[in-house]
């Protein structure tokens, strides 16, 4: 009897990573019970892994069942990941302290060695300087482990070594001029006796070695950047099955025409005949991709609400807009910056407070200074608790430019607040009734959405009507009913023939006379 192992490719993550990590660990907690066993597969090399995928677990409640799996750990054929235990950095005798967490040890003319530790004293990282060019850096886990060493030639890193126990070099990745990155791996399963084999090889190499004699392993593929490696293995065994969950738009800007498609998730889309499903969050999609798809056994299966999300109205401020977001661009914090400026003209008291972190930060400070309202702006940071930060705002905001479903969204109202949102695709039309539970306004439109906020603001008994409505996302994506679906599916992929569906009647997958650009 074939038994079922769930893999869902993730590719990275970190501490502050966003929907699409949050989405990926929701649906590994959500299907833990639907495998002999489950993996988060990451790709990347990063030194505190072990404690990153232990946060993530604890803010989903991860079952035990589900284990983080990572190439370089595999190719290492032992633990890698290890920082439980911690040793302290004792500096040369020699060394001189240039800050808090920082030593210069001198050895001769223009050659240096500079290391720095992290806030619990455990050496980080030790960089070896000439004439003041870094030459070598080396990395340390917690424990005092070599684990990484660059060797830099003008400022650019030609060879990296990764080191297990006992300093033993297991995979050595080479760098050509042009970008190129191929390994050296030396002793376990995945050993290249010798030849430095391209890192893509060794990716469908690893991924192919999944499961055991008589498993049937269905892949998530979180992250179109790994379609190549799964969508046209060959080295798969047959019984293996890969689905492909579409986390954003695939449309081009300004997103409106359905027949624009962009390469990142087009390319997936246009090839649905080489796995198994493919799965889309919103109706709205949807309707989309078959408008330029010949594709009838596309899935709709949207995203749950977090489940131990209860609506507590302690501590809401009547006067605060809220938000938690990744500071980038797609996001357009600065469009509720510019709305706000317009909310406090009739709302001294309001404040927006944003929950996140990103490259956009310094320039969304010098916005809301540029615009009067630096007092009225709060930055509170990246937060591992979004609940708590949601439940303290009597309305919340969204103005991406775009997404695949509006995690944000169904985050505020899942917390008891009404949101007013651009009706951007995909997603706040498919989660805010208008009127009823939030507020949708034409995309761009920064006046409008200053308006809606105002008019929250200035009605506080409608205003908490339309909160106690909006947590009833709890009960349209509580986590049972959408587990059903992804159930239902899985029994689909487990029938589905080898190949996939049936190709489609053009080479790219869409419909006869359309083009993908």
């Amino acid at each position: 009897m074939t038994r079922r192992v769930l893999a869902h490719l993730a590719v990275s993550f970190s501490p502050t990573s966003g929907g699409r990590t949050m989405a990926t660990f929701l649906r590994a907690a959500l299907l833990a019970g639907e495998a002999r066993e489950s993996w988060i597969l990451t790709t990347n090399f990063r030194m505190e892994y072990d404690l990153i995928f232990r946060e993530w677990a604890e803010r989903v409640d991860l079952p035990a069942s589900v284990s983080l799996r990572n190439f370089f750990e595999d190719l290492a054929d032992e633990p890698v990941y290890r920082n439980d235990d911690v040793r302290r950095f004792t500096p040369p005798r020699d060394a001189v302290r240039r800050g808090p967490r920082r030593w210069v040890e001198h050895v001769d003319e223009g050659h240096e060695v500079v290391y720095r530790t992290r806030d619990d004293r455990s050496l980080h990282r030790r960089d070896v300087r000439r004439s003041g060019q870094v030459v070598e850096s080396e990395f340390f886990d917690h424990g005092g482990r070599l684990r990484l060493r660059n060797t830099v030639e003008d400022g650019t890193v030609v060879r990296r070594d990764y080191l297990a126990d006992g300093a033993r070099v297991y995979a050595t990745l080479h760098v050509d001029e042009d970008g190129g990155r191929a390994l050296r791996v030396e002793g376990g399963p995945f050993d290249t006796a010798g030849e430095v084999v391209p890192e893509g090889t060794l990716f469908r190499r690893w991924l192919a070695s999944f499961g055991e004699a008589g498993d049937r392993v269905v892949f998530f593929v979180e992250d179109r950047n790994f379609d190549r490696y799964l969508l046209r293995n060959e080295l798969l065994d047959s019984r293996h099955r890969v689905v492909v969950p579409i986390h954003s738009t695939h449309l081009l800007p300004p997103y409106d025409d359905p027949h624009r498609v962009k390469p990142y998730n087009g390319n997936a889309l246009g090839r649905m005949d080489s796995h198994a499903a493919t799965v889309v969050l919103t109706e709205e999609q949807a309707r989309d991709v078959r408008e330029h798809y010949d594709e009838s056994g596309l899935r709709v299966i949207p995203h749950p609400v977090r489940p131990a999300w209860f609506w507590r109205a302690q501590g809401r401020q009547d006067q605060r807009v809220v938000v938690a977001t990744r500071l980038v661009g797609l996001k357009r914090v600065d469009h509720m910056i510019r709305a706000m400026a317009r909310v406090v003209v009739d709302h001294p008291a309001a404040e927006l407070h944003v929950w996140g972190a990103g490259p956009e930060l310094p320039g969304l400070r010098e916005l809301a200074r540029d615009l009067g309202i630096a007092d009225r702006v709060v930055f509170e940071g990246h937060t591992s608790d979004v609940p708590a930060a949601l439940r303290s705002g009597a309305v919340g905001l969204s103005a991406s430019e775009s997404e695949g479903f509006g995690l944000s969204v169904i985050d505020a109202m899942s917390a008891g607040v009404p949101v007013v949102s651009y009706a951007y695709k995909y997603g706040p039309s498919d989660l805010i009734t208008p009127g009823r539970d939030g507020f949708l306004v034409p995309d761009g439109d920064v006046e409008a959405m200053a308006e809606r906020v105002s008019w929250l603001l200035s009605h506080p008994l409608r205003r908490r009507l339309m909160g106690f409505r909006a947590r009833f996302v709890q009960v349209r994506f509580r986590p049972a009913a959408i587990r059903r679906r992804w159930r239902r599916l899985l029994h689909d992929v487990d029938a589905t023939p080898p190949a996939g569906r049936p190709t489609s009647s053009s080479a790219d997958g869409a419909r006869p006379g359309r083009s993908v650009p």
